[in-house]
């Protein structure tokens, strides 16, 4: 079962936020977005998170989990999970299911968008050549 975080009593603006620097490949094929590379989560945290506000009360949030699967010696892979939740304001008290209101789908649509195009990026490959050919 999961746990729930406590809401910040003050939520951000409309735009949609990620949170979390993204995981190392196992496999050694990623290439850090920066130079110090990208730390793993802590236990029990997502990797990733984006989040936006669905009207004046209401925040949507998806969170990426991470799960490194080892299929044998020589290989293992990283297996992201996606957790959908809303959470919305009354009486100054934060409340959170995973039940949303047809308002709610365009705004969790493009946060699982998102989260889809983030857990790709994990696993592409880059490749780039040093000695300037260009094949095309």
């Amino acid at each position: 079962m999961a746990t729930r975080r406590k809401k910040p009593d003050d939520p951000s603006d409309g735009a949609a936020t990620a949170v979390a620097e993204p995981l190392p490949d196992t496999n050694g094929t990623h290439v850090p977005r920066e130079a110090t590379g990208p730390t793993p989560p802590k236990p029990n945290r997502p990797a990733a998170s984006f989040a936006a506000q669905s009207d004046a009360g209401t925040r949507i949030e998806v969170a990426v989990w991470a799960k490194l699967i080892k299929v044998s010696d020589q290989e293992e892979y990283t297996q992201y999970s996606l957790t959908l939740s809303r959470s919305w304001q009354k009486d100054g008290q934060w409340h959170g299911n995973a039940s949303f209101r047809i308002h709610d789908i365009p705004v969790l649509l493009y946060l699982v968008q998102q989260a889809y195009n983030w857990c790709v990026a994990q696993r592409t490959q880059v490749h780039i050549e040093s000695n300037g050919d260009v094949p095309f």
